[in-house]
């Protein structure tokens, strides 16, 4: 028997039902309705998907502009204005991409907040998912702003994910500073906006910033790392060869410490947010050269 599909745009715009996808609720009653596309329309499923649409980008516009203008007038204000300009970008960076601490509350302490742990994985989940893979998984997770079962002036982390990722980008390539640090160059301007869409750069940052280490070391079976499961715990199923090839002494297209540039290309990425290599990274491309010396 086909399912009666008896809900519409306003029952969802009055809060009279909630999504499934929204599950972010802080209560529960008899009254609660919970419901799926499948008891929608197309029509109308359209319709909410794209009324979720525009209060997604509403609500990253409006978190976006305030913490613009709270900055600048921070950094206008600053009497060490590089310090701050360094620290700002850096906290940015480990809530997007630094490996997560496994406790239940983690401090940004240059904000001066504090993180859930689940809230600080699901942001860098869909900062991988929407920017560095390119998937748009749409916007079913928004609730109609009547919803009277929603956190109350909470965003969801998808929306502070996506504001985040904006204001990191704004500070990277903002004016800030720019007259004291005119005479710095880029080398790979260009390589490093397309880098980021490629494998092999996710895959050369894990290594660089030494994350790859703890991965090898924890997915080892028999004392041999898994390679195939590293590059699905990454997000990267299709890595695998990017993995084993840059630990080898093999100098391949995809043994990453065998290709200058790619190199280049990630100092100077670290460089620009103001991160440091790890050790292990120059190690591997010394004993690449010292192999390469003995034939």
């Amino acid at each position: 028997m086909r399912k009666l599909k008896k809900y519409t745009f306003e029952n969802w715009w009055k809060g009279e039902i909630v999504l499934m996808y929204a599950v972010r609720v802080h209560k529960k009653d008899e009254n609660l309705k919970v419901v799926t596309w499948d008891d929608f329309k197309s029509e109308e499923r359209a319709k909410i998907e794209q009324k979720q649409k525009e209060l997604f980008e509403q609500a990253v516009s409006n978190l976006f502009a305030r913490k613009k203008a709270e900055f600048t007038k921070q950094f206008a204000d600053s009497k060490a204005k590089e310090i701050l300009l360094k620290h700002e970008i850096k906290q940015c960076y480990d809530i997007l991409f630094e490996q997560i601490p496994f406790a239940g509350i983690i401090l940004a302490t240059h904000w001066d907040m504090s993180f859930d742990y689940n809230d600080l994985r699901s942001i860098q989940r869909f900062v991988k998912q929407k920017f560095i893979l390119g998937k748009d998984e749409g916007y079913a997770f928004m609730h109609s702003p009547h919803c009277r079962y929603r956190y109350n002036n909470k965003h969801s982390v998808e929306v502070y994910a996506c504001y985040l990722w904006k204001y990191y980008n704004w500070l990277l390539e903002s004016n800030f500073n720019r007259d004291e640090n005119s005479n710095v160059t880029f080398k790979y301007p260009k390589e490093l906006e397309r880098a980021v869409k490629y494998n092999w750069f996710v895959i050369a940052i894990t290594f660089a910033n030494g994350e790859m280490d703890k991965l090898l070391e924890a997915y080892k079976v028999d004392g041999t790392p898994n390679y195939s499961a590293i590059s699905r715990k990454i997000g990267m199923p299709k890595s695998r060869s990017w993995i084993s090839e840059s630990l080898s002494v093999r100098k391949s297209d995809k043994n990453i410490f065998a290709n200058h540039k790619k190199i280049e290309i990630i100092e100077e990425y670290f460089r620009i947010h103001n991160i440091q290599i790890c050790d292990s990274f120059y190690q591997r491309i010394a004993k690449l050269k010292k192999q390469g010396s003995k034939k």
